[in-house]
C-alpha cells in the first residue's frame, strides 16, 4: 500500500495565527492554499505553475524543538525505526507491516489511533526528496483537546512528547510532495492533493453497510477477465 508513515493535522481546534502550521481542510478542501507548482505529464518533474490545484505546507521538527507542527510520524508497524521508516516512504506500507490489523487498515468513522513523534530523522529528507512528484497515501490526524495536551503521552507540543505520544487519524487522503525545503530546526515540505488508485486500498464493497463515507481521495482497481 503506498502509505506515507506520517499523519497531517486534519483540522486546527482554533485559528491559527499568522505564518503558523496551517491544518488539511482549511488549505486543501476549502482551497485556501497557494497554487504555485505543477507535475509537468510528460516529465513527471514538478515545476513552477499553477495547475488548479492547492497546497499545503507541512512544518516538520527536526530538532527538541515545542514550536507547534502539523504533522508527525506515525508507527503503521515500523515501531517508528528510522530504517523502517525509510522503508515505509520508499516503498509504503507491506502487508507485514499491517499484521496487527489483520492485514487491512479500515479506519472507523471515530478514527483508529497510532502511537507518534514529531521529530524527524534528517536521513529521511532525502527519501521524501526521491519520490517528489509520486501518488502517495497519508492518514489525517485529529488535533488534540488542550485538557489532553498537558498529557506527555498524548500532546504532540509537549517537549516530552518529541519522543512518543499518540495520535488518532481519521481518514486517508491522496497527496504528491512537491518541495522538500530544510531550515535550521525543521523541514517545510509543501504538497499538493491528488488520486491514488491502487490494488491494496481498503475500500466498502458494493451493497456492503457501512459508516464509512467514500474517500474522494482514493481508488481501487479489480482485475476482471
Amino acid at each position: 500500500m503506498p502509505l506515507l508513515p506520517m499523519a497531517i493535522l486534519s483540522r486546527q481546534a482554533s485559528s491559527t495565527a499568522s505564518g503558523g502550521p496551517t491544518d488539511w481542510v482549511s488549505m486543501i478542501e476549502q482551497r485556501g492554499g497557494a497554487d504555485r507548482f505543477t507535475v509537468d505529464p510528460e516529465s513527471g518533474l514538478v515545476v513552477p505553475g499553477s495547475d488548479g490545484l492547492p497546497e499545503m505546507t507541512l512544518q516538520c521538527c527536526l530538532s527538541e524543538s515545542t514550536e507547534p507542527t502539523n504533522t508527525c510520524l506515525i508507527d503503521v508497524g515500523s515501531g517508528l525505526h528510522t530504517e523502517e521508516l525509510l522503508r515505509q516512504v520508499y516503498s509504503g506500507v507491506s502487508q507485514s507491516d499491517l499484521s496487527s490489523w489483520g492485514g487491512a487498515l479500515p479506519l472507523h468513522p471515530h478514527g483508529a489511533q497510532f502511537a507518534a513523534k514529531r521529530r524527524f530523522p534528517r536521513t529521511l529528507l532525502s527519501a521524501l526528496r526521491a519520490i517528489i512528484g509520486q501518488p502517495r497515501l497519508c492518514l489525517l490526524y485529529q488535533q488534540a483537546p488542550m485538557s489532553e495536551a498537558a498529557s506527555p503521552d498524548s500532546a504532540p507540543h509537549s517537549a516530552a512528547s518529541l519522543r512518543a505520544y499518540r495520535v488518532t487519524c481519521s481518514r486517508p487522503v491522496g497527496l504528491r510532495i512537491l518541495q522538500v525545503r530544510r531550515a535550521p530546526d525543521r523541514v517545510q515540505i509543501v504538497v499538493q492533493p491528488t488520486v491514488v488508485i491502487t490494488p491494496t486500498a481498503w475500500v466498502p464493497q458494493p451493497g456492503e453497510a457501512t459508516d464509512i463515507p467514500a474517500n474522494p481521495y482514493v481508488y481501487k482497481i479489480f482485475l476482471t477477465q
